[in-house]
């Protein structure tokens, strides 16, 4: 038997196995603790949860007025040393605290600048918005494709992916939501796309707080990044480190019931389509068992890897109904506007 052979053997066996036995209710209940756990140390930041940091302070850099909400720009660092930067945009008129979106990049250059249209519409939609970009693709120095740029395989045996750090410093971007006083710190939602699509995924599964999230083209079994090679395409912070042998449905058990819209493209290479759909019927099941089958939604649409006018606006619909209690249809809604901020 060949290498490759072999690992894609175990790689479905693994899909295969997740979820195949949903029990009962109380089953999930009583183990979310000990999953999230689990989850937590496979991506190598039980250190950091165990003990106690200093709370996450802000250095706001710049302020940029438009018409019907501001552009904060600043900086923090999520550990000693470790920077992370972002642009929150706040709405102008509020007359109590506002739900709060965190966007999480994917790995294009220029980040904040080619996101920017997600965060300010939200922003006019009544929504405190954060937007942090990930390490070296922005603003950031720093290594984030050790393995899959360079080749540092090393990275695993010490049990590190920057899929954990990516999480982390996204939690210590919903600590700054948090402490705003312009945010409602019960409602807030995690979106991105690709890259961030995933930490979207991870975010949610690991920290509570977040009542919401919509990942966008970034969700797929590790039988089909294993066995139709789209591995090969990834960036490393994709995967977590596998000890426990994890599907992404074992990380989306730890979202329900939690909304969780999940948004793919049919021709998106790296996210193999039926693989998007089988996580979703496996998670279907599980959050009807749990009560709410209402609260996850696939929205699949044409086109390659990216966003469509369907998924975006679906996205922005979702976010208004699960953290404003508004209900709109996708006509009402609108699309963002590309044109700079």
């Amino acid at each position: 038997m060949s290498i490759y052979a072999y690992l894609c053997r175990e790689a479905k066996r693994i899909t295969e196995q997740s979820l195949s036995n949903f029990k009962d209710r109380d089953y999930w209940v009583k183990t979310e603790h000990e999953r999230r756990r689990k989850f937590i140390d496979m991506l190598g930041l039980t250190d950091y949860f165990n003990n106690k940091l200093e709370p996450v302070k802000p250095t706001i850099t710049g302020i940029i007025h438009r018409k019907g909400y501001r552009i904060e720009k600043l900086y923090y660092q999520s550990l000693p040393g470790l920077y992370v930067t972002g642009n929150l945009y706040v709405p102008e008129s509020f007359d109590k605290p506002t739900p709060a979106i965190l966007y999480l990049c994917g790995h294009s250059f220029n980040q904040k600048h080619a996101y920017q249209a997600h965060p300010r519409k939200f922003a006019q939609l009544g929504f405190t918005t954060l937007v942090v970009e990930t390490i070296q693709k922005g603003e950031i120095r720093g290594h984030h494709h050790g393995t899959y740029h360079y080749g540092w395989f090393n990275w695993y045996s010490l049990g590190y992916t920057p899929a954990g750090v990516e999480v982390w410093n996204a939690m210590k971007a919903l600590d700054i939501l948090q402490s705003r006083p312009e945010v409602d710190p019960n409602n807030i939602g995690v979106t991105g796309i690709s890259g961030g699509g995933a930490m979207s995924w991870f975010t949610a599964a690991a920290d509570v707080r977040v009542k919401a999230v919509a990942p966008v083209c970034g969700t797929a079994t590790v039988e089909s990044h294993v066995c139709k090679r789209t591995i090969e395409g990834h960036c490393d912070c994709m995967f977590w480190i596998n000890s426990y042998m994890w599907d992404l449905t074992d990380v989306g058990a730890l979202i329900a019931p939690r909304p969780l819209l999940i948004a793919s493209t049919e021709r998106d290479w790296i996210f193999d389509i039926n693989s998007v759909r089988l996580i979703y019927e496996k998670l279907k099941r599980l959050y009807g068992l749990l009560g709410s089958p209402e609260n996850i939604v696939l929205v699949e649409t044409p086109g390659g890897h990216g966003y469509t006018e369907g998924s975006r606006k679906a996205i922005l619909q979702w976010f208004l109904k699960h953290l404003k209690g508004v209900e709109v249809s996708i006509e009402e809604v609108g699309d963002i506007d590309e044109s700079p901020s």
